[in-house]
């Protein structure tokens, strides 16, 4: 799971959303305490998508 603060989270939000399409679940963290997480909707390979 990678963490990523809140403000590079806001500046480079299609560089995570693209990690997050691939499976990957994103923490986002302010001022160092987790405060979301991004994570896909669906499994990998899931129907529904």
């Amino acid at each position: 799971m990678l963490q990523v603060g809140l403000r590079e989270a806001n500046m480079h939000f299609s560089k995570y959303l693209k990690l997050v399409k691939e499976g990957q679940e994103v923490v986002v963290t302010e001022r160092g305490k987790p405060v979301a997480v991004i994570k896909p909707l669906y499994e990998r390979g899931d129907a529904r998508r």
